[in-house]
This record gives structure tokens, sequence and C-alpha cells, in this order.
């Protein structure tokens, strides 16, 4: 279009103003606007002459009969819902997957830990002649564990060693213990 014409500028600009200016052609005269000083110019001749012409109107109410026939035709026009789908995108079953994986870690870490109890089947104490104890031997189905107590002196440089020897059996069992 040839926005240099006077005439078409001002049904332009005075289209805007009244609000019938729509769609492209409207988005298309706001950047005239910034642009050409003819175009701001003629909007502004046009909405002083309309803002003029409001003032000089006195108000008159309506009947009651049209406010009835407004607010009924308000009620039963049906008003469009737009409801805008998306289709699901790639991060969706992902997002669900890591959801489910959380969920499931979740009840693993938090389930009550109950403790190993070892079942100890014998227990031996070796004591020295004053009654104190110098090694606890714990005799279990998984092994032998034999500890030093804090009583006992050791002699840097010896080893103890534990012979057990069963009683109606040919075979001794011989444990080094180092201090």
């Amino acid at each position: 279009m040839k926005y240099n014409d006077p005439e078409l500028v001002d049904l332009l600009a005075a289209q805007y103003v009244l609000g019938t200016l729509k769609g492209l052609t409207r988005k298309r005269f706001q950047r005239l606007m910034l642009t050409s000083t003819m175009a701001r110019e003629a909007t502004h001749t046009w909405e002083a002459n309309l803002n003029s012409l409001s003032s000089a109107i006195k108000p008159v109410k309506p009947d009651e009969k049209v406010w009835q026939q407004i607010l009924q035709r308000l009620e039963t026009r049906k008003t469009p819902s737009t409801v805008i789908k998306t289709k699901p995108g790639f991060w969706r079953p992902w997002s669900l997957i890591a959801t489910a994986a959380s969920l499931v870690l979740a009840i693993i870490l938090l389930q009550p830990v109950s403790p190993i109890v070892e079942s100890t089947q014998q227990f031996a104490l070796v004591e020295n002649e004053a009654k104190q104890a110098l090694w606890f031997i714990d005799v279990r189905e998984q092994g032998l564990s034999v500890r030093a107590s804090s009583q006992l002196d050791a002699i840097s440089g010896k080893d103890y060693e534990l012979w057990m020897i069963v009683k109606d059996q040919e075979a001794s069992y011989f444990f080094r213990a180092t201090t």
C-alpha cells in the first residue's frame, strides 16, 4: 500500500480509532504509526474529534425491557471453550519412569533393617590365677573368634598359641593369636 497518500492514512486512522481496523491491517498500521508522523497526527486528530463528540452526548438510561433482553442474550450465548490439547512429548514417559524408580528406591531405602544376630554356639573364657579374663573365645557355626582382653599383658616378640583337642576324636586344632 502507498502510505504516503494522506486520504488513505486518514481513512486508516479513523478506522483504527473507531476499532474497526482488525487483524494484520491493524498491526501494520501500528507499525506505521511508529515511523510516520503523518499517521500519528491523523490518529491524534481522530481521537480528539471522537472524544469531543462523546462529551457532547448526554447519557440516556435504556428501558428495563432492553436490559432484560441483553441479559437473556448473554445467558443463552454459548461461550466457546478453548481447550488446548498437546501431544505427549518425549519427556513424559521418561518422567513417569523416573518417578516410579524413585518411589521404588525410596521404599527399599526406608525399610527397617533388622540387625543380623549371630547366635553363639559356645563361649569360652580363659582366666589367669587371679581370676581375671585374658581371652574370650566364641565358637559359632561360621567359625571361631578369639579376642584378647585388656587384662592381658602381651610380651613383645612372643606369639600366643591356642590348641584345641576334641575329646574322642583324632583331629586337633591349632590357632595362633597375635596381640
